[in-house]
């Protein structure tokens, strides 16, 4: 039907970037360490190293070719070891084009098709291709499945894609402002002094020894200034993450695009949808904000566990957005956890508080005394946890709600709900208190939310609603 096709030749820059960025933890060791008389063999085997790295990725790219033929997605591949994965229409769930920096100069993008039966990682992936390129492979895997859901007698309603969302300024600055993505800046230093073997943090710190002898209130000024450099790094990698962010709909499926630098599309079947998960977290809870992802079945990009439909949404639109998208209900009310819950959640948080605060007041004096701070947030955390746990049985729908740190709010069918488990350890006995945990599939494993301290009868409801039993359980 269509004659064997290459990848564009930036393929092979491609591949030698992945097999370098695999390796690369282990240059940076040999380079910066000292071999001495094996210097010069360390230098050869680097430079034979890389150009075995250049041989392999010109022989992948000559010896890699693909077509579409007899409904199926073929790619032939293998140097030495030929082989060849045949990849049937139907069951290709989705088709997800991305372009990172090196497609983008070269004006190319990377296409993965997945299917049900991935686990987690793509069928088969054509690294570098044009942009037309994928769209006529995407435009005929439609109409082949299409024609063949005809044959099949299966009807299929045929829309037009539309546009359903598209981020705009006000929204992506807030996001990134709000992402909380200070942690993941901060865990960065965290992750760089395990490397005090390599990195010469002595020299470092004989440069910086005036801080020992600076007062306390230039040391607070250097904190805060590393905290607000740490917080715009966040900033700028939200915005160059979620920029140009639209959702489109088109026959039954969701397509997501995201990245200014890195553009990323994402195909989704509604129907693969088994939960819908709703964060606030503390900077977005009191300015009326919230995330809102999606858990599908199947493969997904290896790089997000969650795909996201609205990076950020007002929470009065949220019922509104969300139900004119997707086929549930989203409840603004819900059912409250008992006030007799609020005190075993007190003591749960100061005891764990007691556990930083004890080694710091006694190991860390006078500065561990700040940790007695700890005491007044820890039941301001209690009374939250307290105020936005929750659930609610509406028909077909089971809608929990809780808080640790951030507000999660999970919307779950009952058909998606692989299991439901009652739990109730020997505190909550005495206090007549459950945990709730619904279970569900996410990507090719799983993933649960749990709700703790709900009324015992309220349990003994959300159970009999998801097994139609009438006997007692607790």
């Amino acid at each position: 039907m269509f004659e064997p096709k290459r990848l564009h030749p930036v393929a092979m820059l491609v591949k030698m970037v992945k097999s370098i960025k695999e390796i690369i933890a282990a240059l940076i060791v040999l380079v910066v360490s000292n071999f001495g008389h094996f210097r010069f063999l360390l230098i050869v085997g680097i430079a034979i190293g890389a150009i075995f790295i250049i041989i392999s990725s010109i022989l992948h790219w000559l010896k890699f070719t693909y077509r579409l033929e007899e409904n199926e997605f073929r790619v032939e591949q293998g140097v030495f070891l030929k082989k060849n994965r045949y990849v049937p229409f139907e069951r290709i769930q989705s088709i997800n084009i991305s372009a990172g920096i090196i497609q983008r100069l070269f004006g190319v993008v990377n296409l993965k098709i997945e299917t049900a039966g991935g686990m987690g990682e793509a069928e088969i992936e054509l690294s570098a291709i044009s942009k037309e390129e994928a769209d006529r492979i995407q435009r005929i895997i439609k109409e082949q499945k299409n024609q063949i859901q005809e044959e099949s007698a299966v009807p299929t309603d045929l829309q037009e894609e539309k546009l359903l969302y598209k981020i705009n300024l006000k929204e992506l600055l807030i996001t990134a402002a709000t992402s909380g993505g200070l942690g993941v800046a901060l865990s960065i230093v965290a992750f760089l002094s395990q490397f005090d073997e390599i990195i010469p943090y002595e020299k470092i710190f004989e440069q910086l020894e005036w801080i020992t002898h600076a007062s306390l209130t230039v040391i607070v000024f250097a904190c805060l200034l590393g905290l607000l450099l740490a917080w715009v790094l966040s900033f700028i990698g939200v915005l160059l993450k979620y920029g140009d962010f639209t959702i489109r709909e088109e026959s039954d499926q969701i397509i997501i695009s995201r990245g200014i630098l890195e553009k990323k599309q994402f195909t989704i079947p509604i129907d693969r949808i088994q939960a819908i998960k709703i964060s606030e977290n503390l900077l977005r809870q009191p300015l009326g904000y919230a995330a809102v992802h999606i858990e599908t079945a199947g493969g997904r990009d290896e790089k997000d566990i969650e795909t996201v439909l609205f990076p950020l949404i007002r929470k009065s639109q949220l019922k509104e957005k969300i139900e004119s998208i997707l086929d549930v209900t989203i409840q603004q009310q819900l059912n409250p956890i008992p006030k007799r819950a609020l005190y075993r959640l007190w003591l749960q948080d100061f005891l764990l508080g007691l556990i930083v605060i004890v080694p710091l007041c006694l190991f860390l004096k006078p500065w561990g005394y700040l940790s007695l701070l700890l005491i007044p947030i820890s039941f301001i955390l209690g009374y939250g946890q307290y105020k936005d746990s929750g659930w609610l049985i509406n028909g077909n729908e089971l809608t929990l709600s809780c808080r640790f740190i951030n507000k999660t709010t999970v919307v779950l069918e009952k058909k998606r709900i692989q299991s439901l488990k009652i739990k109730q350890s020997y505190f909550q006995r005495r206090r007549k208190l459950v945990s709730v945990e619904a279970n569900f599939i996410s990507g090719s494993l799983g993933n649960d939310v749990t709700v703790d301290n709900l009324d015992q009868n309220d349990g003994a409801k959300i159970y009999h609603w998801f097994s139609r039993r009438e006997k007692n359980v607790l």
